[in-house]
Formats: structure tokens, C-alpha cells, sequence
């Protein structure tokens, strides 16, 4: 990754992972801090052990690899914070292709959004 990406993926707040065909990590791209120490030794893993909320969701995933312009997006998904606030993350899976018509697995990105979440949050709530 250049160093103008890199910047902006910072200033967004989002890191990614690749991702292969069978659903394993085998990149994590992290420029924000995201991801803890642990959850970067997770290169080969499945994705679904990083990503619980993506149990049952496979035949989906499995889709997006093949249809490339689709994505699939989970919306403010909670996370404990390290500082013991709940941190919110937008993610999305994107298909990854290797070349003109091979597909290769997906592109998942993490992107925080723990302000607007909370926001929203405090403001659903107030309605109770």
C-alpha cells in the first residue's frame, strides 16, 4: 500500500483484510489500530472466527466471490473497546479479482464509526 492510501484509510478509520476463496485471512491491513495483536496473528484462520456475525452468512459470501459488482455490508456491529467503551464498525465484503474474469476470494473492510453509532445509539434509545 502507498503512503497517500495508507493516509487515508487512517483518516477514515478503515483497515481490511484479504481474504481467499475458502474464507481464510491472508492479509490484514491495519493503518488505523483496529485490530488488536491477536487478532493480527490470525493470517490463516477463517475469516467466521474473527467475524462471528458472519456465521450463516457463507453461501452469501460464497456468491460475492463470483459476482463482481456485488458487496454485502454489516452496519453497526459492536465491539469492546480497549478503553471499556463500546466501539461501532461498519463492515463490508467486497469480491477480490485477481485478473479479467478469475474471481479470488474477497476484500472484507472495517471501517469505525463508533461516533455516529453512538450517536445513534443515545438517540434510539431516548425514544424508549
Amino acid at each position: 500500500m502507498n503512503g497517500v492510501a495508507d493516509a487515508i484509510l487512517r483518516d477514515r478509520r478503515i483497515s481490511y483484510l484479504l481474504v481467499d476463496r475458502s474464507l481464510r485471512i491472508e492479509e490484514v491491513h491495519d493503518p488505523t489500530g483496529l485490530w488488536s495483536y491477536s487478532d493480527l496473528a490470525r493470517i490463516g484462520v477463517p475469516l467466521l472466527d474473527l467475524i462471528p456475525e458472519l456465521v450463516g452468512c457463507e453461501e452469501t459470501l460464497d456468491r460475492l466471490d463470483l459476482e463482481p459488482d456485488s458487496r454485502m455490508e454489516l452496519d453497526l456491529v459492536n465491539r469492546p473497546g480497549p478503553d471499556g467503551i463500546t466501539a461501532y464498525w461498519r463492515m463490508v465484503a467486497l469480491p477480490r479479482q485477481h485478473g479479467v474474469s478469475e474471481a479470488g476470494g474477497l476484500v472484507f473492510l472495517v471501517e469505525d464509526v463508533t461516533e455516529p453509532g453512538a450517536r445513534q445509539q443515545q438517540l434510539m434509545q431516548s425514544y424508549n
